[in-house]
């Protein structure tokens, strides 16, 4: 299905005498006969008169936002700025008008089938360093828009007031600058030839291209036929017409799934419940079976089958028994929604209402009722209240957690959640079964591109079951468990027998040069890198492991012994305790500007490796 959308700076859309005014309505009506979406700047109207946006064109409904209000502002002089959004109205069922409280950007959410796209329409105000804060203000708005929305396909459409035909245009380097930050794409400049030009001055006979469009990658990939109305019969603006074809948009799956989650809420866990999963654990592994062949094996370097099979089936015996233990104590969550701000202090009394009401038998006269009748006749009302004044609530919120550092942030990272949605076609595979096995095949060759060499070693030091309690009070809690479902808190919480068990097995494990498999699997959970990309790429996203604990614990103590053989440079400043990016940023700066103020060149290399760390022989290392 194509979409035809057509950005106009208008300069005015209230209908008056002078012929100006009709000439402009006149552009506007026909461009109306010629798209299906048209995204007006400097409409001049009224917040009264934006209703008169559904009555341009009887096939057209439309929203907008303005500058001024009469009911209370005093108006000195005309009217400026405003920004609408007139749609036809066979797309009623598939826009959305999208509010974001502001006079110069309005946008709209367009959903066909499982897939969307946002248009947003924006006006900028006109070059001079006067507005130049303005000017990157909005720019940095929009930017923060795209970052925090879940949809992929994001057009900024509209009068930019940035001349990218003019090197010497200050607000072209703002807007080329912003859309190499951000990763997105300057569709009118890649699809337009370069001496296009969108703008007519006809005071000083010359042309300038200020109306542009700005997509992010899925969206731009979705652009058909862009042009420049230079037929059209205007003042000063030209229209930008485009089609967009929504079959192209990636389809994007429902993050949230029908399948209740099961996990363990240490958090919720009484005493008693503490005692009783320490007592259950300590009888299930007093039950552990010892493989003593394996135990007493001496050599360094043994091969023996039989021992690799026995000191892994204890392993996996001691996983079980911690597992088994906490099942009892496992309750099953549903679907979390995402609560309102306000939402216990302004919405929950009515719920309480209905409860009072269901416990007191459902009664159809006295007391319970008209309590409860009472409270609905406000529930309506108080979610409309918190839906309007929810960016207060949740402002008011952060101000009362700020004596907290840590509920403060908990409360920001609460606000700021905004997860892309996941697409249904990944490299052009759907479904979830063949796309799983594609991330299977893609990370199978990735992490395996680098086969390491084995080697023996000389003596294995017996782990000491203090230091492995040590290891285990170090943990972090409340973190996302591995496949195995195994969290700190299983250990922390679990029988003493669990260190002297571990460093039983952990011995084994180096003696006999081998890892149970449960302990090496990791759920990988692929996180896209840029949301302004492709999202549909592979090589737009990032694995990140979840591993089991124990895998944890055995790294601990491994750079435990292995600490003091690890040395570094000086110079090296990444992955070191103490250390961070901005002491070398601030070394390689005074260094510059020591060699600059010496008049003196500075050369510089840098150097990126691509997944370097995933090519690396390991087995070279240690070295």
């Amino acid at each position: 299905m194509d979409i035809r959308v057509v950005s106009y700076n208008c300069r005015g859309l209230r209908v008056g005498q002078s012929d100006g005014d009709k000439a402009r309505r006149m552009v506007v009506d026909s461009l109306l006969e010629n798209c299906d979406i048209l995204c007006l700047q400097e409409t001049f109207l009224t917040m009264q008169d934006l209703d008169k946006l559904n009555f341009l064109n009887d096939n057209f409904n439309g929203a907008g936002e303005s500058t001024t209000d009469l009911g209370m502002d005093l108006i000195k002089g005309r009217i400026s700025g405003g920004v609408a959004i007139p749609w036809k109205k066979k797309l009623d069922s598939l826009v959305k008008v999208v509010r974001l409280d502001l006079n110069w950007c309005i946008a709209i959410q367009i959903t066909y089938q499982d897939k969307k796209c946002i248009i947003l329409n924006v006006y900028t105000p006109y070059e001079c360093h006067h507005n130049e804060d303005e000017y990157l203000n909005r720019l940095a708005f929009i930017s923060s828009f795209i970052e925090s929305s879940t949809i992929s396909s994001v057009y900024v459409i509209g009068d930019m007031n940035a001349d990218i035909s003019d090197s010497k245009s200050l607000f072209s380097v703002h807007i080329v600058q912003f859309c190499q930050d951000n990763n997105l794409i300057l569709s009118s400049e890649v699809c337009l030839s370069v001496d296009s030009y969108t703008y007519v001055s006809e005071a000083w006979n010359t042309t300038s291209w200020l109306d542009h469009c700005i997509s992010t990658a899925d969206a731009h990939a979705s652009l058909r036929d862009m042009s420049i109305l230079y037929d059209t019969v205007t003042t000063d603006h030209i229209p930008v017409s485009m089609v967009i074809n929504v079959d192209y948009f990636i389809a994007m799956s429902n993050n949230e799934s029908n399948i209740n989650e099961v996990k363990m809420d240490w958090s919720a866990l009484t005493k008693e419940d503490f005692l009783a999963y320490y007592v259950s654990t300590d009888k299930c592994l007093s039950n552990i079976r010892l493989p003593r062949d394996a135990m007493m094996c001496s050599d360094v370097n043994c091969k023996d089958v039989n021992h690799q099979r026995d000191i892994c089936s204890m392993y996996n015996d001691i996983v079980n028994a911690l597992h088994g233990c906490s099942k009892p104590f496992i309750k099953s969550k549903g679907i979390m929604n995402k609560t309102k701000p306000g939402w216990s202090k302004y919405v929950a009394e009515s719920q309480e209402a209905h409860k009072l009401w269901v416990m007191a038998g459902r009664p159809r006269q006295g007391p319970e009722l008209e309590y409860k009748k009472s409270k609905n006749l406000r529930y309506k009302y108080a979610i409309r209240f918190i839906c309007n004044i929810e960016q207060t609530l949740r402002a008011d919120s952060m101000a009362m957690k700020l004596h907290n550092i840590t509920d403060f942030w908990k409360e920001v990272r609460t606000f700021n959640s905004c997860r892309v949605s996941l697409p249904c076609t990944l490299d052009g595979v759907s479904e979830a079964e063949n796309i799983a096995e594609l991330w299977r095949q893609h990370y199978c060759s990735l992490f395996n591109c680098i086969q390491n060499e084995l080697y023996n070693v000389d003596n294995i030091q017996v782990n000491d079951p203090i230091v492995m309690d040590q290891v285990i009070s170090k943990l972090s809690q409340n973190k996302a468990s591995g496949l195995d479902n195994i969290s700190a808190e299983h250990l922390k919480y679990g029988s003493k027998r669990i260190a002297p068990l571990l460093a039983v097995c952990f011995t084994g494990f180096l003696i006999h040069s081998v890892l149970p498999d449960s302990m090496l699997s990791v759920l990988l959970v692929p996180v896209i890198k840029n949301k302004a990309g492709m999202v549909g790429n592979l090589d737009n996203y990032r694995p990140i492991p979840l591993a089991c604990i124990l895998s944890k614990v055995l790294e601990n103590i491994l750079l435990d012994r292995l600490n003091v053989f690890i040395n570094s440079t000086d110079n090296q400043f990444g992955f070191k305790a103490k250390h961070g990016t901005d002491l070398c940023i601030y070394a390689l700066k005074e260094i510059v500007n020591k060699y600059r103020d010496k008049n003196s060149s500075v050369f510089m290399c840098f150097i990126d490796a691509s997944k370097a760390f995933d090519r690396v022989n390991h087995a070279k290392l240690f070295f």
